[in-house]
């Protein structure tokens, strides 16, 4: 058996706060493939009561986020419990990202005030929030890296039906890379089924990573089920990485997973390029289990601890 690795840089983590899960629920909780996907391993594994679930996304929108907050507060155990957890697994450093746009205010502040809270484990990626237009969206990004710390963005191009290649995300792009920060994209499967799924192809990706050369781009859930055209890019591309998160390790390894293109290339041309995101509440599995997964992957040991570890440590320092 492949021995736990004494350390892990979870590039998306979760950590389940009263304020995080109310806008989990607000958000994909709310979407039919989503809740159907995720929703019942998701709750149970945070140990929510029957029905809360239901009566936090019946709420108005009228003062949502201190409503649900309390409610949640009475049932979740605090952010340490949660970091001790992760650190138990063998998490040294983590990435926690700005909750998805909704219908109730979600600011950055919520993300850098967790950080504030664990400097030493938390980097924090600002949202970007399409819904103002994207002058509005780079000036957010610029206040929250130059005035609240944070280190990176955090964009979703299927819940605003916008790729990345669109012109809308233009100002947001530029604007990264003249902060020097990274962007993660989501580029992947999604369930918000209204969405064409061809938002998430990893053609846009190939398209922004060539305009602009300077920025980092983080693939956002590995590009599965492009597996061949995300390889491609992340190998063409010095400045595009690829985040394995929101699915079991476990299941990457299968033959017939579709993962076959990134197993064989990640031991070789992208092994650089790799990196790992737990996703565990998400995935309704505790962290340890993910970690211990990622550390049985049939790649040479320098390999696993490129992906697991050392290439997010240099990429964020």
């Amino acid at each position: 058996m492949t021995a736990k690795p004494a350390r892990v840089f979870d590039m998306f983590t979760s950590l389940p706060t009263p304020e995080r899960v109310a806008l989990e629920i607000r958000s994909w909780g709310r979407e039919a493939g989503y809740r159907k996907m995720f929703g019942e391993r998701w709750s149970g594994l945070l140990g929510l009561q029957p029905g809360t679930v239901d009566w936090v996304a019946d709420l108005p929108q009228k003062d949502f986020l201190a409503v649900a907050s309390e409610r949640l507060r009475t049932e979740l155990p605090p952010a340490e419990h949660f970091v001790e957890r992760l650190r138990d697994a063998g998490v040294r450093r983590a990435v926690i990202h700005g909750p998805l746009p909704v219908d109730v205010p979600a600011p950055d502040e919520l993300t850098s005030a967790l950080v504030e809270r664990f400097p030493a484990f938390l980097v924090g990626f600002a949202r970007v929030d399409l819904r103002d237009g994207g002058a509005a969206a780079a000036a957010a990004l610029e206040d929250s890296v130059v005035r609240l710390g944070l280190r990176g963005a955090t964009y979703t191009p299927f819940w605003h039906a916008t790729p990345a290649s669109d012109s809308a995300l233009a100002p947001v792009l530029e604007t990264a890379q003249r902060l020097g920060v990274p962007i993660w994209i989501h580029t992947s499967m999604h369930w918000r089924r209204e969405v064409p799924l061809d938002v998430e192809h990893p053609r846009h990706i190939d398209e922004i990573a060539g305009k602009y050369p300077d920025l980092t781009i983080i693939c956002g859930h590995g590009g599965w089920p492009w597996m061949p055209d995300m390889v491609a890019v992340a190998w063409r591309h010095p400045n595009v990485y690829i985040d394995v998160s929101a699915f079991r390790p476990r299941n990457i390894f299968k033959a017939g997973s579709g993962w076959e293109a990134l197993v064989q290339y990640g031991e070789k041309v992208i092994s650089e390029k790799i990196l790992i995101g737990t996703t565990w509440a998400l995935l309704g599995t505790e962290p340890a289990t993910i970690v211990d997964e990622a550390a049985a992957a049939p790649w040479p040991e320098a390999v696993r601890d490129r992906w697991m570890y050392s290439n997010a440590e240099r990429l964020l320092g």
